[in-house]
């Protein structure tokens, strides 16, 4: 059994937001969206309202696709599909915005999300749920610690409404907040040809139609309703796997072997462990002749004193310190600066485990 929340007053708020919303928006990491997504949540999502009542309208959101390719959102698209056929889903990834200054100087607003991703999550908010625009729909978030929740909501917001942490519990209390798609419709007037190249992504024939949907809307008819993120019980999941997955807090873990071992392994299995070296993290002293370089497939505690000794990561004695660089390696796994992702499964096994 994996670690999960044992603070009552935080189940309480998941139950409050279930409450008063007309759909609920599950956000999962499109690295590996089953860490995210346990059996029991989706069974909180079918009857959220009451076993008697239908089954409440469900998006769930795969975050982080800018970290993985195509083929692999789309190969998780439909394992999703078919672990939740109840559930739409939707891909999301924010791009950067930059607005001219005063002085002519470009300035970051940050990332934002695109307009054609906020009329497509608005139109399918309103077909399953089944509310006509501009009637008010309240959209519940919930979402694990590190999969992004807060980001997307301050994407979607576009600006810094929710605080941004690795660690479960910035989140206290549930949030409340009104989504303007005005200012979408405003974006997408004098920038989308901009925007959408920042995203390198080509752009949906049918983006005017689905801007329809928001032309529709008012500043006060779509509101957003954020839970505090909370870890949920998962069987059969080891702990290496929690912390890769930033489930776990890297405070409490006592060694970090077991975790890069899962990390090699997957991307030996991938055919992705050259880049997986590659992208680990290096510094001034790894040209020194005190570095060795790392052979074709390194054992665990090689990467971890390789990269110790790279980064100056030493104890007291001189000894690489495997315990600071692991947790330093953990950390950019989770943020996506290491690469790491587990291929989707078969739908048809998928369907077979779920097969009542």
């Amino acid at each position: 059994m994996s670690a999960f929340e044992t603070n009552l007053e935080t189940w309480r708020q998941l139950w409050r937001v279930g409450e008063r919303s007309s759909v609920i928006a599950i956000v999962v990491d499109a690295r590996c969206p089953f860490l995210h997504l346990p059996l029991s949540f989706l069974d909180y999502a079918r009857h959220a309202h009451g076993f008697d009542k239908p089954v409440v309208p469900t998006i769930v959101v795969l975050n982080k696709t800018d970290l993985v390719s195509a083929a692999h959102v789309q190969a998780w698209t439909v394992a999703v599909q078919a672990a939740a056929p109840f559930a739409s889903v939707l891909p999301f990834s924010s791009i950067y915005r930059v607005e001219e200054g005063v002085q002519g100087a470009g300035k970051t607003r940050g990332r934002v999300a695109t307009p054609e991703f906020v009329a497509r999550f608005v139109a399918e908010a309103r077909r399953i749920s089944g509310i006509p625009s501009p009637e008010p729909c309240t959209v519940g978030f919930y979402g694990q610690p590190s999969v992004g929740k807060s980001s997307l909501f301050n994407a979607l917001l576009g600006k810094k409404a929710t605080g941004v942490s690795l660690t479960a519990g910035k989140t206290k209390h549930l949030q409340t907040f009104f989504l303007d798609v005005t200012r979408f419709l405003v974006d997408a007037d004098a920038d989308a040809d901009a925007a959408f190249a920042s995203d390198a992504k080509p752009v949906s024939p049918d983006v005017d139609r689905l801007l329809v949907h928001l032309a529709q809307e008012t500043d006060r008819s779509f509101v957003l309703c954020d839970c505090p993120g909370l870890v949920l019980p998962v069987r059969h999941i080891s702990r290496a796997l929690q912390v890769l997955a930033g489930v776990c807090p890297l405070g409490r873990v006592r060694e970090f072997e077991s975790a890069l071992r899962v990390l090699l392994e997957n991307a030996l299995a991938a055919g992705t462990l050259p880049a997986l070296l590659q992208g680990l993290p290096r510094g001034a002293a790894e040209t020194s002749s005190e570095v060795e370089p790392l052979s074709d497939r390194p054992t665990p505690v090689e990467v971890l004193e390789h990269v110790a000794l790279s980064l100056g990561f030493l104890t007291r004695g001189g000894a690489p310190n495997r315990h600071r660089v692991g947790h330093h390696i953990a950390k950019l796994v989770i943020q996506g600066e290491v690469p790491f992702a587990v291929p989707a499964p078969d739908p048809e096994a998928v369907r077979a485990v779920l097969r009542p």
